[in-house]
């Protein structure tokens, strides 16, 4: 049975899930360790689940095959997402009330155009779970560009005085992301590296936290195609109590002499 398992192990499939995993890793991580040190965690669920309706809507108006159009309406909703939570963030009390609420609404809303799908389940299902990763030419570069845009910002953190910028990279992101590796995994890869390091000095954070990420993703995917489960719930077991064991770890070996960030 072992053997039968390690056969399932297949290079040229999980190789471009596990890059595909690292670029979107290597967006989120540095962007998750700014949220949570301005404690706004509920930013993220609230752009990711927005970007995840405009997929929906995406498919209900344009039709799954129109892949541009989809991308289009995730990106688009997921920006304006971004630019109302900025604006809330500036005139609210509760932000993340705000945040939550927003969260709420777009999945109300999705669930109330899956309902009416023929395919909802299926939809409802890649949503949490992710789409079949296939690394295109465009895709390769955007996710590039992506990261590469996410580490300018945690560079530049300290000279960015509006959330505003902060609010759009991170909706651009989630909208990309959502699409690839499902809304559970982008949830997780933009909260838990950075919760997992936050005893650790702060200029070996992104290091850290990236690590911790990609052994996630790493072992994961190992486990979804050794026990034929769908890879983003996979990932999400495996890198919860991964992050808590990378906690602890760290505390061990930095003591609390680190204040947290978060």
């Amino acid at each position: 049975m072992l053997l039968t398992a390690f056969g399932r192990l297949d290079i040229a499939v999980i190789g471009p899930a596990l890059l595909a995993g690292m670029l979107v890793l290597a967006s989120a991580a540095p962007l998750g360790l700014i949220i949570a040190r301005r404690r706004g965690p509920f930013t993220c669920l609230a752009l990711a689940q927005t970007a995840a309706l405009g997929v929906t809507a995406g498919q209900a108006f344009w039709g799954a095959p129109n892949v541009l159009a989809v991308q289009v309406s995730a990106l688009v909703a997921a920006l304006a997402c971004g630019a109302l939570l900025t604006w809330l963030q500036r005139r609210s009390r509760a932000p993340d009330v705000a945040a939550a609420l927003m969260f709420a609404m777009a999945a109300a809303l999705q669930l109330a155009l899956l309902s009416r799908a023929p395919d909802g389940t299926a939809q409802l299902r890649n949503m949490l779970a992710g789409w079949d990763v296939t690394l295109s030419p465009k895709l390769l570069v955007g996710t590039v560009l992506l990261a590469f845009a996410a580490l300018m910002i945690w560079w530049l953190q300290d000279t960015i005085r509006t959330p505003l910028v902060l609010n759009l990279v991170l909706a651009v992101v989630a909208g990309v992301a959502v699409q690839i590796v499902g809304l559970l995994l982008v949830l997780v890869s933009v909260t838990l590296p950075a919760a997992a390091v936050r005893r650790a000095p702060g200029s070996w954070q992104p290091l850290m936290a990236f690590n911790v990420g990609a052994l996630g993703y790493a072992v994961g995917l190992v486990a979804s195609a050794m026990l034929a489960i769908p890879a983003g719930p996979a990932i999400v077991c495996v890198m919860i109590p991964l992050g808590l064991a990378a906690d602890q770890a760290i505390g061990l070996i930095f003591g609390r002499g680190v204040r947290p960030p978060i």
